[in-house]
C-alpha cells in the first residue's frame, strides 16, 4: 500500500488536478523549472491589443465530400483577431501561446490538447509550464505555433500573418530552426517577406522577448483532441480571404518552369502512413495514366505549378494536400482518410476554398494515424475514377 507521503507527492507532481487551488499554491511556491498558470485566450487581452484586424465572425467547416452523398457542413465562429504587443513576454517556437503577467494566453478549441513546446499539460483552465532560463531577444514577431514544423500548420496558420507585417513595427521575423533547414517553408519567407531578418528559434529553449509582436491564428483546427481516438476539426475556424491573400502572394512569386508536370499524378508516401497494398493501388491508377510522384523531392516553386494546372490528385492523408490551396484548374481529387476521420475538415476546406472537387474513400484503421499497413479500398477507388472518366 502507497505511504500517505508518497500518494501526496504524486499528487502534486502528476499532470492531473491542475484546476486544484492547493496544488497551484504549493506547486507555484514548491517548484522552480515548473508553474501552473491560468489560461486566458487572446480576446481577454486587451490591455496588449495595438489594434483590431478582423472582427469575431461567422465561418463554414466542410466535412469529408463522399461521392453520391451531399457534403455536410457546419457553422463555428471565430475569434477577434488582433495585433498585440508584449514586453518582456516568454515564448517558445513549437507553442502558439505567450506567457505573460503569469498568465498563458492562447486561442485553443473546445477540447483541443495543446500541450507542446513549453506547455508540459494543461486543462481547461490552466497549463503546467516548464520554466528554464530563457535566451533574451530585443524585438521580434511571432511566426511560430503548434506545428510549426508541419507543413499543414506553417502554411495555413502561421504564414498567412506575414501579410500584415507592415502593421508590425519590427523587421525581426522570429521562426522555427526548421524553416532553415526545410527548403520549402524558407523559400515561403523569401516569397512572402523578401527584406526581413529572420530570427531562427531552438524549440528545446526559452526566450524571452522584450517588445514581441504577435497576431492571434486567422485559420485554426485543434492541433490534438484531449480524448477518444476520432479526428475532429469541426470546431476549428478557417478564413477564406485572408488565405486566399496569401496564396495569391506566394503563386505570384515563383519562378516559372518550363518543366512538364503531370497533370493526373497520384501522391505516394515514403516515410509512413503507407498502405499495406500499395503496390496494388499504383498498379490501379498506371491504368488510368495517373503518374505516381513523390512530392518531397519538387521545390516550392514547383509544388506551385504542379497543383495550378492539376486535372487529378489522389493519395492517403498528408500534410501535402495543403497544396490544394494552390488549385486554379478545378481538379478533381481523391483523398484516402482513416475511418476514424470522418469530422475532419481540414483538406475539405482548403479544396472548398480553392475549387477542388475533393472526394474522401475511407479505410479501416484502429492505429495510430500515423501507423502504416491498412489496406486501401481497391474497389471504392476504381469505381470513382471511372466516374470522373465518363
Amino acid at each position: 500500500m502507497e505511504s500517505l507521503i508518497t500518494i501526496i507527492k504524486n499528487f502534486f507532481s502528476d499532470d492531473n488536478n491542475l484546476n486544484n487551488w492547493l496544488k497551484k499554491v504549493v506547486f507555484n511556491i514548491r517548484y522552480t523549472q515548473q508553474k501552473i498558470y491560468p489560461i486566458r485566450k487572446f480576446s481577454d487581452g486587451h490591455n496588449f491589443k495595438i489594434k483590431t484586424l478582423i472582427p469575431p465572425n461567422k465561418t463554414e467547416n466542410y466535412f469529408p465530400k463522399i461521392f453520391g452523398k451531399e457534403q455536410s457542413r457546419t457553422s463555428t465562429r471565430s475569434p477577434e483577431i488582433g495585433l498585440f504587443f508584449f514586453k518582456n513576454a516568454i515564448v517558445n517556437i513549437n507553442s502558439s501561446s505567450i506567457l505573460k503577467n503569469r498568465k498563458v494566453f492562447v486561442d485553443y478549441c473546445q477540447a483541443e490538447r495543446f500541450n507542446e513546446g513549453h506547455i508540459v499539460a494543461h486543462s481547461e483552465k490552466n497549463a503546467k509550464i516548464k520554466f528554464e532560463k530563457p535566451i533574451e531577444i530585443e524585438d521580434g514577431f511571432f511566426l511560430g505555433g503548434n506545428g510549426t514544423w508541419n507543413w499543414y500548420h506553417f502554411m495555413i496558420e502561421i504564414m498567412p500573418k506575414i501579410l500584415f507585417l507592415p502593421q508590425v513595427c519590427t523587421k525581426k521575423i522570429l521562426v522555427s530552426e526548421k524553416v532553415a533547414q526545410i527548403k520549402n517553408m524558407k523559400r515561403v519567407l523569401e516569397i512572402a517577406a523578401p527584406d526581413v531578418e529572420l530570427i531562427y528559434l531552438n524549440s528545446n529553449l526559452s526566450y524571452k522577448i522584450n517588445n514581441l509582436y504577435h497576431i492571434n491564428d486567422f485559420n485554426h483546427i485543434p492541433f490534438n483532441n484531449h480524448a477518444g481516438n476520432d479526428i475532429n476539426t469541426s470546431r476549428g475556424y478557417f478564413n477564406k480571404a485572408v488565405t486566399t491573400d496569401f496564396t495569391d502572394k506566394i503563386i505570384a512569386g515563383i519562378k516559372r518552369t518550363n518543366q512538364k508536370l503531370p497533370k493526373r499524378f497520384y501522391i505516394k508516401r515514403t516515410t509512413h502512413r503507407i498502405a499495406g497494398n500499395e503496390s496494388e493501388v499504383q498498379h490501379l491508377l498506371k491504368n488510368y495514366d495517373i503518374e505516381i510522384i513523390d512530392l518531397m523531392a519538387y521545390t516550392l516553386d514547383q509544388q506551385v505549378a504542379l497543383f495550378q494546372s492539376a486535372e487529378l490528385i489522389v493519395g492517403i492523408t498528408g500534410a501535402g494536400w495543403t497544396n490544394l490551396m494552390f488549385c486554379r484548374n478545378n481538379p478533381h481529387a481523391i483523398c484516402f482518410l482513416p475511418d476514424n476521420a470522418k469530422s475532419f475538415t481540414a483538406f475539405a476546406n482548403i479544396a472548398e476554398c480553392f475549387n477542388a472537387t475533393l472526394y474522401h474513400i475511407f479505410y479501416e484503421s484502429d492505429a495510430n494515424h500515423y501507423d502504416s499497413g491498412f489496406i486501401l479500398p481497391l474497389n471504392e477507388l476504381e469505381s470513382l475514377l471511372n466516374e470522373f472518366d465518363k
